[in-house]
């Protein structure tokens, strides 16, 4: 008797009894689809058979139906007959015979085996099946020994790449390597992220993750691989996310301020759990590109983020062809200093709560990240200001709400990256707004995943008052979010945001601040924003704004009455 295992990581598609694989050790794991023993059959009588049962660490008994030799069966000779399945396999009195269970993500532990012959034990056997991935599948890369410029950031991946190195190896985990002309998989995988539109203001869209792994863009010789990227999940859940799916980038450490400095945050692919008690993970580490690191090693970090906690990026392999929900869905990026709260057609929220500084996580299939990516080994060092993102699959049309706060004064850019559910991928960036801390802007995305609807994003607020209501598109406000804003005392000048529609005429626009002209301010064009900074007196300043636009064969008007008021 040999206990036997199918592997995840083989990816055999030909028969069973070529995929299974013999234990060593009398060890199995937790992501291993079946696990069992193969036992070696001569067939000699009529009625001769051999079955087996096994008892899991849940303690549960199960009993393998008996395949049963028949001399002669239905014409045939020398036929297996599986009563199970009623199956034959005829030609020879010898056989092996592989008796399993599905052992994927059961409870981790001993299994004990018997096996009989004509009801009469012949051999038994225990293994054990650990929660972790088999050793040696994901490879642990040292970040630490790459100088070269992680995206067009300025900084070493040696620096900011641990997503980018947990990435590579999460898809080397898969079977994705680089193109036969290129050496290094971390270094092939930033080129090409910046190449084709992977990276937003430093941070990785992870959609783009399955497109490298298809070999879109690559080199010829490139093997196409199935990588499909599912969403943030959570550590809560991480135990089903390995074993399911394989090694998964998970973070480690997440974003704060001590003593007014932020801490990098830092990420690792989880492998796997040190026991069935969940209370320790592995790591494929790139600080130091150490295998088997402990997540506990990382406990005494001021960001250090308890394993329920840690945000995790999913990704499956082609083992798992997700066909139904296509890739549609949004990614965001903001370039501080600034947060984001984005809710959604429910009224769903996920975000900071600047009111009561807690992340709020209330959209399904969605996350967001407040401390993009830093230096693990520079405690000493943190971006004050890093990119902050949310990312979201599976995406429902309607309309989202996006609410951005100042943390300190000075310019932000904003990038919304929408995917249909052919993959299309359609970028809107609004760059270099001013803002100041506690000061709140606003935007309205209209998103449908169906293809050829691209999203629409405009101001939030939108000025009110015209009939119909399509009117008031022509111009939006990011900033002021109401008719009438209070400013502090002593304010001499204020920003007004503003995006045009579509449809607009930018030769009838106009605009006036207490009663005198100020449209040469303003430069309208279809479609565009742009910020105007407006010199304020004491009291309220009334600007009025007026442009013209059309809704289909007719011309309208959209005029605003803002009231701006200093304290």
């Amino acid at each position: 008797m040999l206990f036997t295992r199918l592997s995840a990581e083989s990816h055999c598609r030909g028969p069973a009894l070529l995929c299974f694989s013999p234990m060593e050790n009398d060890t199995a794991y937790f992501r291993d689809v079946a696990t069992g023993g193969r036992v070696f059959a001569l067939g000699e009588r009529e009625g001769q058979s051999w079955h087996s049962t096994a008892e899991d660490p849940a303690g549960t008994q199960r009993i393998h139906a008996k395949v049963v030799f028949h001399p002669s069966y239905l014409g045939r000779e020398n036929c297996f007959v599986d009563t199970g399945t009623e199956t034959a396999l005829c030609g020879s009195n010898t056989i092996f015979i592989d008796f399993f269970s599905v052992s994927q993500c059961i409870k981790p532990g001993l299994w004990t085996w018997r096996f009989f012959e004509d009801d009469k034990e012949f051999s038994s056997g225990k293994y054990t099946v650990h929660p972790t991935l088999p050793p040696g599948t994901t490879p642990a890369i040292n970040q630490g020994v790459f100088g070269q410029e992680y995206d067009k950031t300025g900084e070493p991946i040696r620096r900011k790449g641990c997503m980018l190195v947990s990435l590579t190896e999460m898809l080397q985990y898969h079977g994705v390597q680089p193109g036969p002309d290129v050496s290094n998989p971390v270094l092939d995988l930033n080129r090409w992220l910046i190449l084709n539109g992977g990276f937003v203001g430093g941070d990785i869209d992870p959609h783009k993750i399955e497109d490298y792994a298809m070999c879109k863009g690559r080199v010829a010789g490139c093997r196409p691989v199935y990588v499909h990227y599912q969403g943030p999940s959570v550590g809560s859940e991480l135990k089903m996310d390995i074993c399911r799916f394989g090694a998964q980038p998970i973070r480690i450490l997440g974003p704060r301020i001590v003593s007014g400095r932020p801490l990098p945050t830092h990420w690792a692919p989880a492998t796997g759990f040190t026991s069935d008690a969940l209370t320790d993970v592995f790591l494929a580490d790139p600080n130091g590109g150490e295998v088997d690191k402990l997540y506990s090693s990382y406990k005494d970090r001021a960001n250090y983020e308890p394993i329920p906690n840690g945000q995790t990026r999913v990704f499956n392999g082609e083992e798992f062809i997700i066909t139904d929900k296509g890739r549609n869905g949004l990614f965001i990026v903001l370039h501080s200093p600034v947060h984001l709260m984005v809710t959604d057609p429910a009224g769903r929220r996920t975000g900071l709560d600047v009111s009561s500084g807690q992340p709020l996580s209330e959209i399904p299939h969605a996350a967001y990240d407040p401390g993009g990516y830093g230096d693990v080994m520079d405690e000493d060092r943190g971006d004050p200001n890093p990119p902050r993102s949310f990312v979201m699959t599976q995406s429902s049309a309607g309309n989202y709400t996006l609410d951005v706060t100042g943390t300190a004064a000075g310019n932000y850019t904003l990038d919304i990256r929408s995917y249909d559910r052919a993959g299309t991928d359609t970028t809107s960036t609004f760059a270099d707004l001013p803002i100041q801390a506690g000061e709140r802007h606003g935007y309205a995305l209209s998103y449908s995943p169906e293809p050829g609807a691209p999203p629409a994003v405009v101001g939030g607020f939108d000025g009110g008052g015209q009939r119909p209501r399509d009117v008031n598109q022509f111009l939006t406000y990011i900033r002021p979010l109401d008719s009438r804003t209070s400013l502090p005392a002593g304010t001499t000048s204020s920003s007004v945001i503003l995006k045009y529609g579509p449809t607009t005429l930018p030769e009838t626009f106009s605009a006036s601040l207490n009663g005198v002209d100020v449209s040469a301010l303003f430069h309208p064009a279809p479609g565009s924003f742009e910020a105007v900074t407006l010199n304020l007196q004491a009291g309220s300043n009334v600007l009025i704004l007026s442009i013209d636009g059309r809704i289909g064969r007719r011309t309208a008007t959209d005029s605003d009455r803002l009231v701006l008021v200093v304290n």
